[in-house]
């Protein structure tokens, strides 16, 4: 379904196969994507920024998805991905300090306060993403990030 809602494509294997890195690959997107039944989910930062670094090196902007439980699915992208003035349509931001960790975990109750209008950033020791909810996500996506 991401595939199709991006218009990209899912690589073979999940992207475990050589020469199709990740899930799902469109003309704009390198996407990682994770499912859980659980309420929190934890995204390693070392995996996070090896994305980046694969998607950058294709010419694509990295995109972290994960579906968590019942709950509607976020999206982890870099802020430097997102045009400033979309930043401005969040009603609140939040700032998660990661600078000192390996990982860090998207929760039920962060992704209830993300809402569709809400914003987290969460820093690391190389960089700044951004936690949106996935239909914003797309919405910001189809307008050219």
């Amino acid at each position: 379904r991401i595939a199709e809602d991006v218009g990209g494509k899912r690589q073979p294997a999940s992207g475990s196969r050589w020469g199709c890195k990740r899930d799902i690959v469109s003309p704009r997107l390198l996407i990682e994507a994770k499912t859980t039944k659980s309420a929190r989910q934890a995204v390693s930062i070392k995996d996070l920024h090896f994305l980046t670094k694969q998607a950058y090196q294709q010419g694509k902007i990295p995109a972290y998805v994960i579906e968590l439980g019942s709950k509607e699915e976020v999206v982890v992208i870099h802020s430097q991905d997102i045009a400033e003035d979309v930043f401005s349509e969040f009603n609140e931001q939040k700032e998660i300090n990661c600078q000192t960790k390996k990982s860090f975990s998207i929760t039920s109750g962060l992704v209830d306060w993300l809402g569709s209008d809400n914003c987290a950033l969460i820093v690391t020791s190389s960089g700044t993403y951004a936690l949106l909810n996935y239909y914003f996500f797309l919405e910001v996506a189809k307008r050219g990030l």
